[in-house]
């Protein structure tokens, strides 16, 4: 079943009027059939006042709708008394598969003194994978050193680490670090923000290696988003 958006109806017979999800029938046509059909799922019996919003299903097997090109399907709703909505159309689209990744530019906490120690990350980082119907593996590689900005010849005596829940430490200079992943897949839209699960002192931190000049550095993170189906 492919869920699309809500549908709004809207009935004016009477002040008294209430409706719920139950008392709807809704049919849906395509041009690839030469009728309509009922996929009333009947989910909400909350009762509404004159205005009503639902969330409707329809099978896109049943519809005959093509998973290669954008499709025109139609809706409209009966309620018990025989009485219809306006005619709704929709072009739907088939999605079989999405997987992305939403990144910005991040800092870490200010390092007052030197030395080897490990520094936190600054503010949220919010580092989010965008998937449908994909099992994924997200990987981070430190490709460039920390350049002093006023000074590019002038390099930080530091670099990137991961460190698991496990106290496990990788560098990110090395090579790219596996950092999180995700086996179950599934056709839902989810919206995972992985640096959620890492607690202040675990994640990417930065990983300090001696007495550096004062000022701000900067480097290059790049990450690596794959499709794990593949």
């Amino acid at each position: 079943m492919i869920t699309i958006q809500s549908i709004l109806i809207t009935y004016t017979d009477g002040e008294n009027y209430y409706i719920s999800q139950t008392d709807l029938r809704e049919f849906y046509s395509s041009p690839n059939i030469d009728t309509h059909i009922d996929f009333n799922q009947g989910t909400n019996v909350e009762k509404f006042l004159q205005t009503a919003d639902f969330e409707s299903f329809f099978d896109w097997g049943d519809l005959n709708l093509s998973t290669k090109e954008e499709n025109e399907i139609s809706l409209i709703t009966y309620d018990n008394y025989g009485r219809k909505s306006n005619t709704i159309n929709y072009s739907v689209i088939y999605q079989n598969k999405d997987l992305s990744l939403d990144v910005n530019d991040y800092r870490f906490n200010p390092v007052n003194l030197g030395g080897k120690k490990l520094i936190s990350r600054q503010g949220d980082w919010d580092v989010k994978v965008n998937s449908y119907n994909a099992k994924c593996q997200l990987f981070a590689q430190q490709t460039s050193d920390f350049v002093l900005e006023n000074n590019f010849n002038t390099v930080m005596n530091a670099g990137m680490i991961f460190k698991d829940e496990n106290d496990d430490v990788r560098s990110l200079i090395d090579e790219k670090q596996l950092i999180a992943y995700d086996s179950t897949g599934g056709k839902v839209d989810k919206v995972t923000d992985v640096a959620d699960a890492w607690d202040s002192d675990e994640g990417i931190l930065l990983q300090l290696n001696g007495l550096n000049l004062p000022g701000e550095y900067s480097s290059e993170l790049t990450w690596t988003l794959v499709d794990s189906d593949m």
